[in-house]
């Protein structure tokens, strides 16, 4: 994820879209973060692998790349 946040907090400071690039890329690092929280609570939470349920599979959803 890191190599599209550089990406938008690279732009120019000159070029306009300089500070919306970086809270783009600001709020996309959060909403990362937040989705990887959400899968290692399911993954406590689960009875997976073994035993398949839905938080095994949030589990799995929240921490593909």
């Amino acid at each position: 994820m890191s190599h599209i946040t550089d990406k938008l907090r690279s732009y120019s400071p000159n070029s306009g879209y300089s500070r919306v690039m970086r809270e783009a890329a600001d709020e996309i690092e959060r909403l990362n973060d937040l989705l990887i929280e959400i899968g290692n609570k399911a993954h406590d939470a689960s009875t997976g692998p073994a035993v398949s349920d839905a938080l095994w599979e949030i589990r799995s959803m929240a921490y593909q790349e």
